[in-house]
């Protein structure tokens, strides 16, 4: 299992010096929801950053073969992933349930919406 490469490295705030504090980004929430809908997704929340299988999760599209996630199943990761973060379950709710969708995508607006707080 590789470490998960950030993809998400240029959007402002998501850096910080090595005295900042861990900002919560949403991007391990949005992994585990997905590996909690597909059957194909693992995710190694132990590594320095987490781990995906497959690679460049965030990459790909909900629907991509290595996923397998449908527009049908889209309902079901909002539902984990408002269990996972509470706080934004608004903004989740505003998600589109379409699978064609790049995971980095829904990763942006997790992001967008937790530095809103």
């Amino acid at each position: 299992m590789k470490q998960f490469d950030t993809p998400m490295n240029s959007i402002p705030g998501g850096g910080g010096g090595a005295s900042a504090a861990p900002a919560r980004d949403g991007q391990l929430q949005v992994a585990l929801a997905v590996a909690g809908v597909s059957k194909l997704v693992t995710v190694d929340p132990t590594q320095k950053p987490f781990g995906t299988d497959p690679d460049g999760l965030f990459l790909l599209t909900f629907n991509d073969p290595k996923v397998g996630i449908s527009d049908l199943q889209m309902p079901f990761f909002k539902s984990i992933l408002k269990v996972l973060l509470p706080e934004i379950a608004d903004d989740i709710d505003k998600i589109a349930e379409k699978a064609s969708q790049k995971i980095d995508d829904v990763a942006n607006i997790v992001l967008v919406a937790e530095e809103a707080l």
